[in-house]
This record gives C-alpha cells, structure tokens and sequence, in this order.
C-alpha cells in the first residue's frame, strides 16, 4: 500500500492503530510483563485496617481490596478484554455474514424468513438477552464470548444484506450468472471483496460497544468469573471504596475508555479515509 493512500495518511487510523498494537503487545506480552502474580492477595497490600494500599513503588498502581497489585490485574485483563471482544465479532461476523449474504443473494421467501429471524433478535434489550443467556449456562469466558456473538451478529446480517442487494444487481454479476458461474463463486470472488471495506469499518466500531457491554455484564456479576481480573469486575470490586480508594475504580475505567477510544478511532478513520464522498469534501 503507497504511503500517499488515505488509510495511511489518516491521523484517527494512525493513532487508533497506535493504540490498538500497543494493547495487543500488552495480551501478548503480559505473562512476561506482569510485574507480580495477578491473582495473589499480598499482605503488604493492605494497611493494618484492612484498606488498600495507594499507589506506592512496591505497587506503582495501588492494591484492590483482597491486597492484590492492580497494575499486574490490569495488565493481565487487556488479554480477556481483547479476547472476548475481538473473538465474539468475528463469531457474529461468521453468522451475521453468511446469514446477509444468503438473504440478499438469494431473497424471495429466504429473505423473508431469514431477516424475520434477525428482527425478531434485535426486538430483545441487548444486555439483557446477554445476561438471561448467561444465567443458563455454564459460567466461562467461551460462554460469554459465545452470547455475545448472538446478541450481536444482527447488525451484521442487516448490513451485509442490503450490500447485498445492492451489488447483486450490477454488471458484473449479471454479467458472471450469463457466463454461467455458480452462486458460491458470485459470492464469494465478486461481491465479498465488494462489500468487505464498510463490512470492516463496521466491525471496528462493534468491538468498540462490545468492550463496553462485556464491561458491563462483569459489573454486574455476569462475565468471566472470578478470580480472573477483567476490568468490570475490578470496577465493581471497587465501587465500595470509591471515596477511600478511588485508583481501584479510576484504573479500570481509564482502560477501558482507552480500549473503547483505539476501535472507534480506528473505525470512524477508516470509514473517513475509504469514503469517496467525504475524502472529496
């Protein structure tokens, strides 16, 4: 790609992209970077009432309220953060996708049943879905990642569909059906690549929201359980100490807004950077 491309020349794309391989360093790296053992409660952590200990040079972050360093807590929930989030889009990508392309691709009465499907999922609260799912099944993080990609591969199906739509009645898929080409391989070679730039964008943007709802339902006592230190679960560890302590919610939060920042400024760049109209402006 030549350095005088819009993506690259983009400041959202460059420091979105900057913040997003820096996190990615950090899941990858944080088994060895983790200055202390993430889930040990130590003595020292505490004060001789009990209470947290603030940011110190033994604890550059402070402790939470069982002692344990939250820098390494921290460090090592970038890693379910980015897990969960990252893998839960590409599941709803993988079945929001194949549902919109069949639906726009085939309509008729697929269409039909197919979208009823998918208006019939947007009809219920997004967390709450989330959480009902979660109450019947076995508690982990491939639970939570697998509910989420069914509350969210909606959106997916409806965009990829009206992409859909719109490529299948151009030229050259008319033109590939006369030569007699199959439907998957119309699919798959012609309108995919077509659709796939806005398909992207989109997904960026959605793991942005799927930081903030896997947040959310580790708040309230629905994600990853415990011990494992996912940043809505250290927000909600914290919240009784707010006033006294307020580096064991502050922490968790600034990661989080940083997190949610990287995807939406990597997603709003590319679609400035890929949109013909607003690069004319």
């Amino acid at each position: 790609m030549s350095a005088r491309h819009p993506v690259l020349r983009n400041i959202e794309v460059a420091v979105g992209g900057l913040i997003l391989l820096i996190l990615v360093l950090v899941t990858l790296l944080s088994p060895f970077i983790t200055p202390k053992d993430p889930m040990k409660a130590f003595s020292s952590g505490l004060t001789d009432e009990g209470m947290p200990i603030g940011p110190c040079k033994e604890f550059p972050l402070g402790t939470d309220t069982l002692g344990r360093d939250l820098l390494s807590r921290l460090l090592a929930g970038t890693r379910y953060t980015l897990l969960i989030s990252v893998s839960a889009n590409l599941l709803a990508l993988l079945i929001g996708g194949l549902v919109g392309l069949l639906a726009g691709f085939r309509k008729g009465w697929l269409d039909g049943v197919l979208m009823r499907l998918t208006d019939v999922m947007m009809a219920f609260p997004i967390l709450l879905l989330a959480m009902a799912l979660v109450a019947v099944l076995p508690p982990s993080a491939a639970t939570v990642i697998f509910v989420l990609s069914l509350v969210m591969w909606t959106g997916v199906a409806r965009l990829v569909r009206g992409l859909t739509l719109a490529e299948s009645e151009k030229d050259y898929v008319l033109a590939g059906r006369a030569l007699g080409f199959s439907d998957p391989r119309i699919l798959l070679r012609h309108i995919l690549p077509n659709i796939l730039s806005p398909v992207v964008i989109y997904v960026c943007l959605n793991v942005a929201m799927t930081v903030l709802l896997e947040a959310g339902m580790s708040y309230l006592g629905v994600g990853v359980p415990p011990p494992a230190p996912d940043w809505g679960r250290m927000i909600h560890e914290g919240k009784e100490y707010f006033r006294a302590a307020p580096w064991i919610v502050a922490f968790p939060g600034m990661a989080i807004f940083i997190t949610v920042l990287g995807f939406n400024l990597l997603g709003d760049g590319l679609r400035n950077a890929l949109d013909p109209h607003k690069r004319a402006q």
